[in-house]
């Protein structure tokens, strides 16, 4: 059996995933606002490639500082950066089935607004199952496991109602 990973490690692998997910809901709900059919089929899926390299560039430079300022200059903790390398690739990872529709989108294979429609709901179901690993494994109580599931569920889809209206 696989060792267990440190929970400081799964905790930075739950969080990359969370920002990225709300990140790239936010992206996809300001891109349907956007769409017109004037418009490129691939500017949506450029923005949100645009988008999760950037998220995960700060990411990744943002840890890098922080280890920087908080240890020796000499201190070389190449183990450290793995593990943040592999926590921030969650970053990426929530986007690739956005991504993927998009590019569908892109192809012609299916209209643009249906990509990103779909895109959107990919990410709030996936939250929705984020939370549920997160949670499967704690001596929590089923219902405040559920409430927790729930929570995450509800500020995703408070994320959509929200820039559903502001847009």
């Amino acid at each position: 059996m696989p060792e267990e990973p440190p929970s400081e490690h799964v905790a930075a692998i739950l969080r990359e995933r969370v920002y990225g997910s709300i990140t790239f809901l936010s992206t996809l709900l300001v891109l349907t606002s956007s769409l017109d059919e004037t418009g490129s089929r691939w500017s949506p899926a450029i923005d949100l490639a645009v988008t999760a390299a950037g998220l995960w560039a700060a990411s990744v430079f943002a840890e890098y500082f922080a280890m920087v300022a908080t240890r020796d200059a000499d201190d070389d903790d190449a183990a450290g950066y793995r593990m943040h390398l592999r926590a921030t690739a969650q970053i990426l990872e929530a986007a690739v089935l956005p991504l993927l529709l998009l590019v569908a989108g892109g192809l012609g294979l299916l209209p643009v607004r249906t990509a990103a429609w779909i895109g959107i709901w990919v990410l709030v179901v996936s939250m929705a199952l984020i939370a549920l690993l997160a949670v499967r494994r704690t001596g929590l109580p089923w219902w405040k496991r559920l409430v927790l599931i729930l929570a995450l569920v509800v500020l995703a889809l408070l994320v959509v109602g929200l820039k559903s209206i502001d847009h």
